[in-house]
């Protein structure tokens, strides 16, 4: 959508200068053949335009912002491609004589910029959300490196330096980024794996309709097939929905809770994030709610749940402990 309204902003005046709505028709038809009919089917299905992860994550505040430019800012070192054109770029471009189709990658680039600032950036590793403009920032400075190597023979070896260097230089300056190399625990310990072998085993040991109350709605989720309830509302329109004072200062998307919600819902077994899968203790806001409440304790016990797991490429395999509480009146397993 937002590319969309980018392309037609830039579509508008040369359809007013050509008096034709030749570039606006080609550009609308597309988005109105396939557009109209998903957000039909959205609104049906959802009751909203806005998927509810935006509403779960996002919020218009102060803090929200500085979160999204210091993500900007750490985005500029470890990815820095995208912060290279967008900062030569439109130097570059400045020049007269200079092409001004390439202005339109610019827009598409700076916009989504803005768009990741105004969400607050992100916590996942290898900054996720640029991946997106990876393709319009390539596309830009090889405009770049080609007008540069148009200005002749020293023109053409000062661009294929500068290529190389950019390739080898940036290539490095990810590679060894913190956010990206945070992965590498992950991928040696098979953490996918090892959530992957969580939820089958709750899948064999509990019935078909227990509901799992967790805050990690992704592998073990998926893999259980059991009733889900996201204690972080991003599949939960009433936690997604709850207001949140101070949103921005906490984690993105970790923020909404409702501890009083997961406890009226009932579910059979409620899980904590903890290492090396779970905790006993509360970390997130609506964990710490649920534990408050009294009669907490007196619905549900704890409990450890032994996963067997071998690791991908792991010589051998190991057990996991996996910390639960569990409603006192499901069986024993």
């Amino acid at each position: 959508t937002l590319f969309c309204f980018v392309l037609a902003c830039h579509a508008l005046p040369a359809s007013v200068r050509e008096r034709s709505a030749r570039r606006l028709i080609a550009l609308c038809t597309p988005a109105l053949v396939i557009g109209l009919p998903y957000l039909a089917w959205k609104i049906s299905y959802y009751g909203h335009v806005l998927p509810n992860t935006f509403r779960a994550k996002v919020g218009f505040t102060p803090a929200v912002l500085a979160r999204g430019i210091r993500y900007a800012l750490d985005a500029a070192g470890g990815l820095p491609l995208v912060a290279a054109v967008a900062v030569v770029a439109p130097l570059w471009l400045l020049f007269p004589g200079r092409d001004s189709r390439p202005w339109l990658l610019l827009a598409g680039v700076a916009s989504y910029l803005a768009y990741v600032i105004a969400i607050g950036g992100d916590v996942f590793p290898a900054y996720r959300l640029l991946i997106v403009v990876l393709p319009l920032a390539a596309l830009l400075s090889q405009y770049l490196l080609a007008s540069l190597a148009s200005t002749g023979r020293g023109g053409r070896a000062f661009a294929l330096a500068l290529a190389a260097a950019a390739v080898f230089g940036f290539a490095y300056q990810n590679f060894w980024s913190p956010r990206v190399r945070i992965l590498d625990e992950a991928i040696g310990e098979d953490a996918l794996g090892k959530f992957r072998a969580v939820g089958l085993e709750l899948k064999r040991q509990l019935p078909h309709d227990a509901l799992v109350a967790y805050s990690g709605g992704g592998v073990i989720p998926f893999s259980s097939e059991l009733p889900f309830l996201d204690t972080l509302g991003l599949t939960d329109a009433h936690i997604a929905t709850r207001p949140v004072r101070e949103l921005g200062k906490g984690i993105p998307g970790h923020e909404k809770g409702d501890g009083q919600y997961v406890f009226s819902r009932q579910p059979h077994v409620v899980i904590f994030t903890g290492i090396p899968v779970s905790s006993f203790e509360a970390f997130f806001t609506g964990d710490r709610e649920l534990v408050a409440i009294p009669a907490f304790a007196q619905a549900y016990e704890r409990r450890t749940l032994t996963v067997p797991f071998k690791p991908h490429g792991g010589p051998a395999e190991v057990k996991i402990p996996v910390p639960l509480y569990v409603r006192r009146d499901v069986g024993a397993f």
